[in-house]
This record gives structure tokens, C-alpha cells and sequence, in this order.
């Protein structure tokens, strides 16, 4: 199965480094991607970690965990 999207084509669009791991308690890699500062003082990006078994996935994570750390409802 084909990706919607390449690593270096993610890591462009979210500004983030994409790499994969394994887990503590196993040798299966999967995607991880870590949001990199956009700003000079290193405190704001969109995102802070991500994963998943396939970049369809990740980028599919990417976008909820940005939904969450960027969007800001009333009452929260």
C-alpha cells in the first residue's frame, strides 16, 4: 500500500523531524515524529510527538495531536 504522503513531505508541512523506533518492550519499528520550534525562543510548535505503524497513520496523528495542542475552545 502506498503512502498519501513521503517522511520528508510531512516533516515539511508540520515542521517536525520523522524518524522510525521500536518500543520498550519490542523490536517492531514504527513512525515517530517530534515538532520542532517555529519560533526563536524554541517554546511554540504545532505539535510535540506523534506515531504510528505506517505515515498514513502518523500523519493521521500528527493532525489530532495538532488539533490539540493548537486549538483552543471556550470553557476549557
Amino acid at each position: 500500500m502506498k503512502n498519501k504522503y513521503t517522511k520528508k513531505q510531512l516533516e515539511e508541512l508540520y515542521n517536525c523531524t520523522i524518524f522510525k523506533d521500536t518500543g520498550f518492550d519490542s523490536n517492531l519499528k514504527f513512525w515517530v515524529a517530534q515538532g520542532l520550534p517555529f519560533t526563536e525562543d524554541g517554546v511554540d510548535s504545532l505539535f510535540t510527538y506523534a506515531d504510528g505503524w505506517d505515515l498514513d497513520e502518523l500523519h493521521e496523528n500528527i493532525r489530532r495531536a495538532v488539533r490539540k495542542s493548537v486549538i483552543v475552545f471556550e470553557g476549557d
